[in-house]
């Protein structure tokens, strides 16, 4: 019954969340801000369908301008009215030009899985500091392997098919983090495994 009340409030504190962040987007727009974010934030490949072919880019930033509203497809390219994720380019081959897709940077998909599988893992004292999502509600302390299940419908380890299957819930658990926790697995995805010392550093 606990987990039960536990799993609505916090449903509850992430529909208000989403809810402040739909009030701030422009009228009319398609596409949600929140995947965009998503990916903007853990590095993904955006696709996006430019003068008659799709072009790759790693600017989220790009991506977030083309889709405000009123801002038709650049140089007279259909409106781009569909966000999916993906779990590589191989998946964008056919897809129509109204569709914007995205996947894990291949480059650093590696680093998020073992940072998220560190944070999960997490045992120090400053664990339970610093961090910076639903502020009074300390939802970091169900991070753990069966809290994973419990309240996210996650399975540890966490994999890189989690990303993109699971995109949602692991958008959840990502602004759970601490602070620290996010710089540290962004540090391990953007430098690889030659800076692996750094999960030593924060236990």
């Amino acid at each position: 019954m606990f987990k039960i009340i536990c799993v609505l409030v916090l449903l509850m504190l992430l529909t208000s969340c989403n809810s402040a962040n739909d009030a701030d987007e422009p009228a009319g727009r398609i596409i949600p801000r929140e995947m965009i974010q998503y990916g903007r934030e853990l590095g993904f490949v955006f696709s996006y369908y430019l003068r008659g072919e799709r072009q790759n880019i790693q600017s989220g930033g790009i991506i977030e301008m083309i889709t405000e509203s009123g801002v038709r497809g650049w140089f007279d390219d259909p409106l781009l009215t569909e966000f999916i994720f993906v779990h590589d380019e191989t998946a964008v081959e056919g897809l129509p030009d109204y569709v914007i897709a995205a996947w894990p940077n291949p480059d650093r998909i590696d680093g998020l899985v073992v940072g998220f599988n560190w944070a999960i893992n997490r045992t120090g004292t400053n664990r339970g500091h610093g961090y910076r999502a639903y502020t009074g509600n300390d939802w970091r302390s169900v991070i753990t392997h069966q809290g994973l299940e419990d309240y996210f419908g996650l399975t540890y380890p966490i994999t890189q098919y989690d990303f993109v299957d699971n995109w949602q819930e692991i958008n959840v658990l990502w602004r759970l983090f601490r602070n620290i926790e996010q710089n540290v697995i962004l540090t391990a995805a953007v430098n690889g495994f030659v800076h692996d010392h750094i999960f030593e550093m924060y236990p």
